[in-house]
């Protein structure tokens, strides 16, 4: 385990992108036609891009350049793609998303035995890992006790904080994450806690066996809304910080906004290892290569992804990040037939 992210004042140049984020419920979706300001010369008002919510600072710049642009939650768009007939309209040409879930969708699309629907992803270059976000008296403890980890969290979801050296006042401990098919931070999420449980990141779907999905089932007991009224999770614990002890996020989503927080010095963001990434990447429907090769490429989009706490390849990240702590080479994520059954597993057990 490693303890990062000091909880610092957000720097100024992230300011807009938190005030953006705060807005935005990663269980919805919202559109908006190419602006009128900002440089056009370098947009294109046909090309139509859509973002998950969880890279909206991509979209804020390439609506600024003239783009067209559509932001809606990795999940349902992965979902669409996935039941779509090969004829149809997908309704954008560049889908910035994370890695996974072009993934994801041109594999359960062969099991269905429906046409490939999308092309190659290209690289962003933008990366941010896993975090938990927690109570920082309560994670005290459960550091001291067995490490600040999901396994920890979820073997101690049966016993109660006064067990665990607390106040009786504070009940049992009470996790949070989003369900893994709806958002990156879900997914990212579900897979850092198996990933965590097994004791390793290359784990296959047989893997996912009866002693996993009963450790599973009770951690997932203990969360006391997967769907809160704020939103996400996170949203939740910064909102009303009793409904969580605990919640799953990414760094470039919490980081932010915990550092802005009134809560910031009772809060603390801790990177779990094993270290899993989201990485962002531009892809196109089959045939339309180039737009997304093009979009991957700009400058802006990856200055506004540094700006939002994203760790940008080639450019320094900002205060909120602890850049002592080195990503790994690769996401650590498991294939996409893997967070397919992953993703099942998880629904059958809540």
């Amino acid at each position: 385990m490693r303890r990062a992210l000091a909880l610092l004042a957000a720097a100024a140049m992230i300011a807009g992108a938190v005030a953006v984020r705060s807005l935005i419920d990663d269980d919805d979706s919202s559109a908006s036609g190419a602006s009128t300001g900002g440089d056009t010369d370098n947009g294109d008002e046909s090309i139509r891009v859509q973002c998950a919510t969880v890279a909206e600072a991509a979209c804020d710049a390439l609506r600024a350049a003239g783009f067209t642009v559509r932001t809606e939650a990795a999940g349902r768009t992965a979902d669409a793609l996935s039941e779509a007939d090969g004829t149809d309209d997908p309704g954008f040409d560049v889908w910035i998303t994370t890695r996974s879930w072009p993934a994801m969708v041109e594999t359960q699309r062969r099991a269905d035995l429906a046409g490939g629907l999308l092309d190659e992803p290209h690289d962003i270059g933008a990366r941010s890992p896993a975090v938990i976000v927690g109570r920082t008296d309560r994670t005290e403890l459960l550091a001291a006790a067995c490490g600040l980890t999901w396994t920890c969290i979820g073997d101690s979801v049966g016993s109660t904080w006064a067990d665990l050296g607390g106040s009786p006042s504070w009940g049992s401990p009470e996790p949070g994450h989003s369900p893994p098919g709806t958002n990156s931070e879900g997914l990212l999420t579900t897979a850092q806690l198996t990933a965590d449980f097994l004791g390793r990141t290359s784990y296959a779907s047989n893997d996912l066996d009866n002693r996993y999905q009963a450790w599973l089932a009770e951690l997932e007991d203990a969360v006391p809304d997967h769907t809160p009224p704020a939103g996400t999770p996170l949203d939740q614990l910064l909102l009303t910080p009793a409904f969580f002890d605990a919640v799953g996020s990414i760094e470039a989503v919490a980081a932010p906004v915990v550092a802005t927080s009134r809560d910031r010095d009772r809060l603390t963001v801790t990177i779990p290892e094993p270290i899993v990434t989201a990485d962002l990447v531009a892809v196109a429907p089959l045939g339309q290569n180039s737009s997304a090769q093009a979009i991957a490429a700009r400058d802006d989009v990856k200055e506004a992804l540094a700006a939002a706490a994203w760790r940008v390849e080639g450019l320094p990240t900002i205060d909120v990040i602890d850049d002592t702590v080195a990503l790994p080479d690769s996401d650590n994520l498991p294939p996409a037939g893997v967070l397919i059954a992953l993703t099942d597993r998880w629904n059958e057990v809540t």
